[in-house]
Order: structure tokens, then sequence, then C-alpha cells
């Protein structure tokens, strides 16, 4: 973002004002919003995130960067939070963390984004790193499919530099450099300091992916893709730890495997685009286009009963997380992700 003014004498609009990073924003910023007393510049960039500078100079000017806002920008669809409960994450991808604010008279606690991973990394740049190279940060592409990491030498042994020449260094990212975050990050230091590393690709889908699943035991990893023929509709197993697949569910009947079919319900009006587990419980909930979610208990390990239906919401349901923060089978909070972006 760039303001301009003219000069005194000859009347040439001259630059006055640089704020922002072009390779942080993918393809640039939309446009942007004076406020109402000339002192902060609003941005909106490509990839649905806002962009907020202030003056924050005395004698001269100093443009720094601001928190504001962050989300996503199109349909939620899919959630998920960690084991340890303190991590949230769904898809383009964002994370969200707790933030505590303590103070002498009070704690203050509010959710805000605190990683930016990207896709369509390349696994091979990851994977090949000799234990004497250090990750600090990350560049991003310019159209920001991608985030390159920027590593440095832990041991002055340089011998096997070459074999890292395709990534990033210190040298010619000279910015991006450790650093504590004692505030919630804008999104400038989210593109450089919170690179997560691609350690695995899984191949095996004949079309793309469509849902991801881990049971709550952490042992196994269920994936399913989009489908129009009987061919490719399955669901497919997978082995945390070694990746390897350990089971392909054909077209929802039992293929060879020790799982097996046990009951088959019509359950909504229009598809199922969500299903999440109680943790600790035989019971779970089913999130429909007809915009209702609906919860279920498995009774005798052979047949599911309804239990209930939520009060009908405004949009489709895309996205569903259970989770159980008492560790009690009927107690917890089950977020609900909506085709329109808002989550409850």
């Amino acid at each position: 973002m760039m303001s301009w003014k003219p000069e005194k004498t000859t009347g040439i609009w001259i630059n006055v004002v640089t704020v922002g990073e072009l390779s942080h924003c993918a393809l640039g910023f939309y446009g942007g919003h004076w406020s109402p007393n000339g002192d902060s510049i609003l941005a909106d960039g490509y990839c649905g995130s806002f962009d907020l500078w202030k003056d924050v100079g005395v004698a001269s000017d100093d443009w720094k960067p601001q928190k504001v806002p962050s989300g996503h920008f199109a349909a939620v669809s899919d959630i998920d939070r960690n084991s340890s409960y303190k991590l949230l994450i769904w898809q383009t991808t964002r994370v969200f963390a707790p933030w505590s604010k303590r103070s002498s008279s009070e704690n203050e606690e509010s959710w805000h984004e605190i990683a930016l991973p990207q896709v369509h990394e390349e696994s091979s740049l990851f994977d090949d790193l000799q234990a004497d190279v250090q990750i600090l940060g990350a560049n991003m592409s310019a159209l920001g499919l991608s985030q390159k990491p920027v590593y440095t030498q832990v041991s002055p042994d340089t011998t096997n530099r070459n074999n890292n020449d395709s990534l990033d260094t210190l040298e010619t990212i000279p910015d991006a450099v450790p650093v504590e975050l004692t505030e919630q990050p804008v999104e400038e230091q989210l593109a450089w300091h919170t690179l997560w590393p691609e350690s695995h690709k899984l191949y095996g889908h004949g079309n793309e992916l469509y849902s991801l699943c881990c049971d709550h035991r952490g042992k196994l990893v269920a994936s399913s893709c989009k489908a129009q023929s009987a061919s490719v509709a399955e669901i497919w197993l997978w082995q945390v730890g070694s990746w390897k697949s350990v089971c392909r569910l054909h077209s929802h009947r039992a293929d060879e495997s020790i799982y097996e079919l046990v009951t088959r319900q019509e359950a909504h009006k229009r598809i199922i685009w969500a299903c999440s587990w109680n943790p600790f419980g035989l019971e779970f909930a089913t999130g429909s286009r007809d915009k209702t979610v609906k919860i279920w208990a498995v009774e005798n390990g052979m047949t599911v009963k309804q239990l209930m239906t939520l009060p009908s919401f405004k949009s489709s349901v895309t996205a569903l997380s259970w989770t159980d923060l008492s560790r009690r089978s009927n107690h917890g909070i089950l977020a609900v992700g909506m085709e329109s972006g808002l989550i409850e």
C-alpha cells in the first residue's frame, strides 16, 4: 500500500508512505481505506486477510502493523482440535489458540490466530535436511501457494550445503530471524515466523480429498475423496507413525478387512457433510446440507438411535467437532461450522 501527495513547489505527486510486503499477501491487495484522522491505513488482501498499519511516530512518520480480525473468506469445510484441546484447526488452513492477557486486576483470555500453515509444499524440501540445519522462519512465494523454510547451519561444517541449494537462507532472507511474540501476531509475522514444515504426503485416492478424521486415541487417520463411481468411493485408514495404508473400505462395504457395516439408516433430507464422535461415549453428531445437526447413540454395538435434533441453523452445516473438556461422556462442547463461514 502506497500513499502519495503533491510536492509543494513542483506539484509533482510523490510517494510518502509505503506499507506492507506484497510477497506475504499472495497477489497483493484489493484496496485500502484511510482512518478518519488519517493516522491508519486498512487494506484487504487477496487471500481474505485484513492488514492495518498505524503511524505511531512522534517527530516523524513511523508506520507499524496492528492487530486486526482474521479468519476465512469462504465456507468452512473442516474443523478439528488437537488432543490437548489447546489448538483449533480448520482449513484453509488457519490455527487459532487461546491467548491469555494477565494484568494486576484480571486474567483475560481470547482466541487469536497463531499460525498460518500453507499447502502445496514439496515434502522433499523438508525430508532431506541434515541434523546440523535449523529452520528459523519461512519465505512465501509470490503466488502464496507454498512456504519455503529459511534455515541456518547450526555447526560450521558446510560440506553438505549444496544438498539444500533449493532452500532460502538467512543470507537471502535476512529478516527471517527467531522472534518471541509478546502480543498476538499480525499477518506479516504469521507469514514469516509460523512455518509448519510438511513431513509426509499420502497418496492413494483417485480423486481430491473430501474429509479427514483421526480417532481419539491418535492411532488411525481416516480419509475419503469425492467420487462419482463405485470404484473410487473408498474410505482409507492410515496408521499414525508409519503412515501406511492399513485398510480400504470400498463403497462403504466390508472389503476383506476387520471392519464391516453393522447398520444403515436414512438420517437427513440432504447430503451429510460432517460427522463427529463424542470422545468418551458411544454418541456421535451428524451435520447436513439440510441445516440440521442430529445427535445419535450406538446401542448394543449394532443399532443406532436418534437422541435429539439441535435447533435448525441458518446455513448448511459443513463441519463438526465434538470435544469433551470435562472427561465425562455427556458433558462437552460441539463446534459447528457452516457454509456461510460462521462457527457456533
